[in-house]
């Protein structure tokens, strides 16, 4: 796996998660299912935080984190079983923010999303939410 450090770079990004606050708080009327949208790994963490945020707020929020893991899959830079790998994790770590729903990516995916996702979901009822 050859990644470099800046895929991890966040802090360029926290300015639009600012914005994207105010422009909720300032027109949430209710219906609103909010899909934050997550482009590569540098995305993560700001995520994870707007899920945070939104949460708080009774937005109903999540994401499709599957996008990140098979667009490093899709340029050669993850194997199959690596790209499943990271999908899986980064599933966890946003169902553990408290994502009201998770795209996982293509159906085939169902085969170890679904168990993943069922035992953080236990995970999560039976030890209150984790603080990432």
């Amino acid at each position: 796996m050859q990644l470099n450090g800046e895929a991890f770079k966040v802090e360029e990004k926290l300015h639009s998660f600012d914005e994207a606050r105010k422009w909720i708080s300032q027109s949430y009327s209710g219906g609103l299912l909010a899909d934050v949208g997550v482009i590569d790994l540098s995305t993560i963490p700001v995520a994870v935080k707007i899920v945070k945020v939104l949460k708080r707020r009774g937005i109903p929020v999540g994401c499709s984190p599957a996008n990140v893991a098979y667009q490093l899959y899709g340029k050669g830079l993850l194997e199959l079983e690596e790209a499943r790998a990271l999908n899986s994790a980064l599933t966890a770590i946003l169902q553990l923010a408290g994502a009201s729903f998770i795209m996982y990516g293509p159906l085939k995916a169902a085969e170890y999303i679904f168990a993943l996702a069922k035992f953080m979901e236990i995970l999560r009822m039976r030890m209150g939410e984790w603080s990432l």
